[in-house]
């Protein structure tokens, strides 16, 4: 199972690499990116101690906040009118301060070595080819990759769901998954309202924050040897969605 979840950790890294289509575009991107790392990491952490959750469901949430962005984001913020190029930056960065955040957290948990090396493999290794091939592969790539990547998360997500059940109680996590989401937005909002992004960038700062790339706290989990972690990932991705859905039917409504 652990070569399976570094495997899907890898296709969707690759893919999140190759959709990257623009660089950061200022510093406020690097700031933006910060909020989404540490922040997310400490809002995990205290969110999983509010609710009173076990170490192990403590530490899967915590590498859930301290996870990178995900492509998924990218239809959301158009469709939310956000800001597209700081979407694509936050993903870039994300992608590898990620990794060390997350490996970061797995080690604080108390993680082996050898699963955080295997992390660093399986993540920012292909996120980085992505990044260098993306201008030089044909255009069919860049439309496969991301549903190939959809695929093997989708994949994931069910093994999680499966499996994960040995590790943790499926409701504590489930509550602490969505009070986490919504807590993510909450801080997007107020970081963007904080760094001056503007209409767009504030819209995408809510958006970027709570939407993560699962695959990556997934195979932490499965590598470190923290059991809730499997399953948490799993559950997250699917709530991930509501605060930005939300936000979108807003827009919709308002127009």
């Amino acid at each position: 199972m652990l070569w399976l979840a570094a495997l899907g950790c890898a296709l969707v890294c690759l893919a999140a690499g190759l959709a990257t289509a623009a660089a950061p575009r200022d510093s406020r991107t690097l700031l933006l990116t910060a909020v989404q790392l540490v922040g997310g990491a400490g809002l995990g952490w205290l969110v999983g101690w509010l609710l009173g959750l076990t170490p192990a469901e403590i530490a899967a949430l915590v590498l859930i906040g301290a996870a990178p962005g995900t492509i998924a984001a990218n239809p959301l913020v158009t469709l939310s009118g956000g800001d597209l190029t700081l979407a694509h930056g936050l993903t870039a960065l994300g992608s590898f301060a990620a990794v060390l955040t997350v490996g970061a957290g797995a080690a604080w948990a108390g993680g082996s070595s050898a699963g955080l090396y295997l992390l660093i493999l399986a993540a920012a290794l292909p996120a980085f080819l992505g990044l260098t091939l993306r201008d030089r592969v044909p255009v069919a790539v860049h439309r496969l990759a991301p549903i190939l990547a959809g695929l093997a998360l989708a994949a994931m997500i069910l093994a999680g769901l499966v499996w994960g059940r040995a590790g943790a109680a499926f409701w504590p996590l489930a509550g602490a998954s969505l009070v986490l989401a919504v807590a993510l937005a909450v801080l997007g909002r107020g970081a963007g309202v904080a760094l001056g992004l503007g209409g767009p960038g504030t819209v995408t700062a809510t958006l970027a924050l709570p939407m993560r790339n699962i695959a990556v706290p997934m195979l932490a989990g499965f590598a470190s040897g923290i059991p809730a972690a499997p399953l948490a990932a799993a559950i997250y991705g699917v709530v991930m969605y509501l605060p930005a859905l939300a936000l979108v039917i807003a827009r919709a409504l308002r127009r």
